[in-house]
Parts: C-alpha cells; sequence; structure tokens
C-alpha cells in the first residue's frame, strides 16, 4: 500500500527527471499518467490529493485550479537539489 509520503517521494522524483522548471504547469493528467500509472486500488490513488497538499502546504508546488500546479521557485530548488544529490 501506498502512503502520502511515498508519492510525495514520487512527485519529487518526477520533478527531477523530467528537468522541471520554476513556473512549469502540471495537471492532474500528468501525475496520473507519470506517477500514479502503477496505482491501482482506490486507497493508493487517493494518496495523490494528499501528497499534493503536503506539496503545497510546504511551497513546492501552488495549485492554480482544481486541476492545475505550478513549480515555484523554492520547489526548483528542492528539484535541483535532488537532482544534484543523484550519483
Amino acid at each position: 500500500m501506498m502512503t502520502i509520503d511515498h508519492v510525495v517521494r514520487d512527485l519529487m522524483n518526477y520533478f527531477a527527471a523530467i528537468g522541471a522548471a520554476a513556473g512549469r504547469t502540471f495537471s492532474m493528467r500528468d501525475f496520473h499518467t507519470q506517477v500514479m500509472m502503477n496505482a491501482y486500488a482506490p486507497e493508493d490513488r487517493d494518496c495523490l490529493q494528499g501528497a499534493l497538499a503536503s506539496l503545497c502546504d510546504s511551497g513546492i508546488v501552488e495549485a492554480t485550479s482544481p486541476t492545475d500546479y505550478l513549480l515555484t521557485a523554492k520547489g526548483l530548488t528542492r528539484v535541483r537539489e535532488l537532482r544534484q544529490s543523484r550519483p
């Protein structure tokens, strides 16, 4: 079973893998296609909303609509740190 922390980690890894830039808008479709593609149980899929709320609360992303999220400057800094920490 997935947890919100697991999905937060997966979202951050997704942002790092694609080289996301500050100000880039992501839709729920992006998250479902790229991050939640192997989550079939409803309780696992429900973790996505909690993970996005957590990232909003920490200032990593900002909700621009009910389905779109903007990567903030703080989020970009965290993504860069994540990318640099990889071997």
